[in-house]
């Protein structure tokens, strides 16, 4: 998560989100080019009632359990997912096979099931860290530079 980030709209109703665009770097924060190093705008909420204007550079926070969670899911979900089919595996190829016959062959399409089974966990992680879907929305915490 980008801890700054610059004003670019501020809504006209109190409560209303603030249009956030994040810096990709800290070090970009005082540079004055215009180098593109900025982030895909976001919405964040403004709690404090901060008297926000565009141009403004601002700290941005996100709970500490919303990031625990994140990372906890990105990183165990592939696991226990291959652990699953690590004990389901045998059964599914003694259903498909009608058979309990166990040969190398079976044990090695047991084995890229397991292998399958943690691949398309991990690329769900990853197009599901790609998308815009948001459990909760990142909070101004500060106004750094008056813009």
């Amino acid at each position: 998560m980008c801890n700054f980030g610059i004003v670019e709209s501020v809504g006209s109703k109190k409560g209303e989100a603030v249009v956030v665009k994040p810096y990709l770097s800290d070090s970009c924060m005082g540079c004055q080019n215009k180098c593109g190093r900025f982030g895909k705008p976001i919405e964040a909420l403004n709690p404090h009632q901060f008297p926000l204007r565009e141009k403004q550079t601002v700290r941005l926070r996100v709970s500490r359990i919303q990031f625990f969670v994140q990372g906890f899911f990105s990183l165990f979900f592939p696991i226990v997912c291959s652990f699953a089919s690590l004990f389901a595996a045998p059964k599914l190829v003694a259903l498909l096979f009608k058979t309990d016959f166990a040969s190398r062959h079976f044990q090695a399409l047991e084995f890229l099931m397991v292998l399958a089974t943690f691949l398309l966990s991990s690329a769900l992680v990853f197009f599901l860290s790609r998308t815009d879907f948001v459990i909760s929305r990142p909070e101004i915490e500060d106004i750094i530079i008056d813009g």
